[in-house]
């Protein structure tokens, strides 16, 4: 008999290491599949199938931990275990601020994205979004449910521009202002396909 177990895995081509391939904002919870029975043939093989479950958006890339159990003529277990990649998405996009540090209120930074295929390799033509965001925090005194007050702070994204794009296969530059001083976070999506990235800086 064998078992999977899914559980989220970063995207991360050695060639491409200075980008980020992962959406921070989505999560996934480990999920558990089982895949059933089979009956060793003659060559000692035996064959599960597995399908990706449809519909799951993780931050990045998943990966399936793979536990095979065999019974011995004795009825003794021996187990075995592999994990292989599991690709969510047809296709990865990646992000990254060209420049390390802050970014200067009312100058323009720079920026670079790639769309990549399952084995990172680079793929031209591919629609990507970029989206800048403003982000603030807001502090407030509530109540809780024994009565207690205490302070929380709530996380809030203003859209402060966007941009389409073209994949290439080279990285593509363009460009973002952030007007003020604060917290920014860059998100860069492929029109089709549902991977995103983000970066997140400070001006």
């Amino acid at each position: 008999e064998a078992r999977a177990r899914i559980a989220a895995r970063e995207f991360k081509p050695d060639e491409y290491s200075s980008f980020s391939f992962t959406d921070y904002s989505r999560s996934f919870e480990k999920q558990n599949i089982e895949l059933g029975e089979s009956v060793i043939d003659e060559q000692g093989h035996a064959t599960f199938a597995m399908e990706t479950p449809a519909g799951l958006m993780p931050p990045s890339s998943l990966g399936a931990a793979v536990t095979v159990t065999v019974l011995d003529e004795g009825g003794r277990a021996v187990s075995a275990q592999l994990t292989l990649p599991l690709h969510p998405y047809p296709f990865y996009v990646g992000v990254k601020k060209s420049v390390e540090g802050y970014a200067e209120p009312g100058r323009e930074s720079e920026f670079e994205a790639v769309a990549l295929d399952r084995e990172g390799k680079p793929l031209t033509g591919r629609a990507l979004e970029a989206e800048l965001f403003r982000v603030t925090w807001n502090t407030n005194l509530q109540r809780d449910e024994r009565g207690f007050y205490r302070y929380v702070s709530e996380r809030r994204e203003e859209s402060v521009e966007k941009r389409s794009l073209l994949s290439g296969a080279a990285p593509v530059k363009f460009l973002f202002t952030p007007k003020d001083m604060g917290s920014y976070r860059l998100v860069l999506r492929g029109v089709e396909g549902g991977a995103s990235a983000d970066v997140n800086f400070y001006a």
